[in-house]
């Protein structure tokens, strides 16, 4: 029973991203100790086909130079990878960068990995639009 729901969810996601596909390839600057600082290397991992889409409400999240410490985002939007993806890493030392045509740039902020009875049905990333 188990593994044809995970089937049947998985293909729900698949449908869910042939909808409005779009193929993309992040790169990702990885920061290294080398004699007491820190050089970056970059890498590009992908391509991907996935879904971006724009996720109703706002929030308040703490930024740094603003008045209290909180800032104000119009627009959530949230990234859909399907369970083959690899997962990228979750790590506030590197950062995680692309380029989705229509949409403009975006900066990955974090990674929640949707499991249903031990098995990874999706992967869904929370993206910071970047100017």
């Amino acid at each position: 029973m188990s593994a044809a729901l995970v089937t049947s969810l998985r293909n729900g996601v698949a449908f869910v991203i042939s909808q409005d596909p779009i193929t993309i390839s992040w790169t990702r600057v990885e920061r290294i100790p080398d004699e007491g600082a820190f050089r970056e290397e970059t890498t590009t991992v992908g391509p991907f086909v996935g879904r971006i889409y724009e996720a109703s409400g706002n929030r308040l999240e703490t930024a740094p130079g603003t008045r209290f410490g909180l800032t104000e985002r119009d627009s959530i939007f949230r990234l859909l990878l399907p369970h083959t993806a690899t997962l990228p890493q979750d790590d506030p030392n590197n950062k995680i960068e692309f380029t989705a045509a229509p949409y403009g740039r975006f900066r990955l902020m974090s990674v929640t990995p949707l499991v249903e009875y031990q098995q990874l049905i999706a992967i869904k990333c929370d993206l910071l639009k970047l100017a």
